[in-house]
């Protein structure tokens, strides 16, 4: 009996360990990096999505205010802002670096969390955000993903009109 439990309690640590380098391991490309106005939700509460009143096809989880800079201005104060946080690294950035998609890994497992983010010039020296924020894996987020959106942004409040 003691053989078949220690035996069962090495499968399940094994297990672990794989599933662990799994999640760390796999590759992360740019599948990832969607629009935020247009990609379609996870169907799971496991995301949120923010954006200017009445833009994209999918339904916002909130809205963001308007910034009174040039779009180059809010991603480089955003980029400074967001880089600098725990475990975060850019996946993508689109060529005019107006559309980018940061990875921020959880402490302990290491599960991925991505936030595809776009800057969208509304003219006359405005700005707005339009920022999805989702797990990969699991069915609930517990709130992280809204709360990261609400604190990222809350960076950019300075540019706020």
């Amino acid at each position: 009996m003691l053989r078949w439990l220690t035996w069962a309690a090495l499968a399940v640590a094994i297990g672990f360990a794989g599933f662990a380098l799994w999640v760390r391991l796999a590759p992360d490309g740019a599948d990832f990096h969607v629009d935020p106005l247009e990609a379609p939700g996870t169907g799971k509460p496991n995301s949120w999505r923010a954006g200017p009143d009445g833009s994209g096809r999918q339904p916002l989880d909130a809205a963001t205010p308007v910034y009174g800079a040039t779009p180059e201005d809010i991603a480089a104060a955003f980029d400074t802002f967001a880089t600098a946080q725990p475990r975060v690294e850019r996946l993508v950035v689109s060529e005019d670096a107006l559309h980018v998609t940061y990875i921020q890994r959880s402490r302990l497992m290491g599960f991925p969390d991505y936030v595809s983010i776009r800057f969208l010039d509304l003219g006359d020296g405005e700005t707005g955000v339009a920022v999805y924020s989702r797990a990969r894996y699991g069915q609930s987020d517990l709130g992280v993903n809204r709360a990261r959106v609400e604190n990222w942004l809350a960076a950019l409040e300075p540019y706020a009109r």
